[in-house]
């Protein structure tokens, strides 16, 4: 949380050396791998977290982010049967179902993934308020108007080509 990836990744490892036997500890010290772009070892420890815990939701998650996944691959399979066995906690169930989504998006099926991803927002408690996006986007477009951008012209760094930044906000997760 505070940004301190590689104290992090010292602290996790550290856990993992007192304790092996901790599935958490090894998808820990896998985050912050991924974080630091190191894929490989990551992926060894979240395997190693799935030997110890072979329902690991986080380490299925985290496995599914730095790897593609290719059209009969085993995981597909071990996900939708933990998806479909259910009695897991919303966020377990959850992180199945965006990892199972993340799989079918690898393989190209598009609307087994939506509905995958629909369904772990349904069960993590994501709400998308229609209406509420939709005024507030009203409001952006009355105070962002052609007279508040000509009020500033001329402000700011000096160059004829206009730089626009638009998309959707950051997930924090690249």
């Amino acid at each position: 949380e505070e940004m301190e990836h590689e104290a992090a990744r010292r602290a996790f490892a550290a856990a993992v050396a007192a304790d092996p036997s901790l599935a958490l500890s090894h998808v820990n010290l896998a985050f912050s791998m991924i974080l630091a772009g190191d894929f490989s070892d990551a992926e060894r420890e979240l395997r190693t977290a799935l030997e110890i815990e072979p329902d690991s939701s986080g380490a299925f998650l985290n496995l599914t982010w730095i790897r593609k996944t290719a059209p009969g691959d085993p995981l597909i399979d071990r996900l939708a049967e933990l998806r479909r066995k259910g009695g897991a906690d919303d966020g377990a169930h959850a992180r199945y179902c965006f990892a199972l989504g993340k799989c079918y998006d690898d393989v190209g099926e598009y609307d087994r993934a939506f509905e995958c991803i629909a369904e772990g927002n349904d069960r993590y408690g994501v709400a998308y308020d229609d209406a509420a996006s939709e005024r507030h986007f009203a409001a952006i477009k009355r105070n962002y108007d052609r007279k508040f951008m000509q009020d500033r012209r001329g402000a700011g760094y000096k160059s004829d080509k206009p730089v626009f930044i638009v998309g959707f906000p950051r997930c924090g997760s690249s």
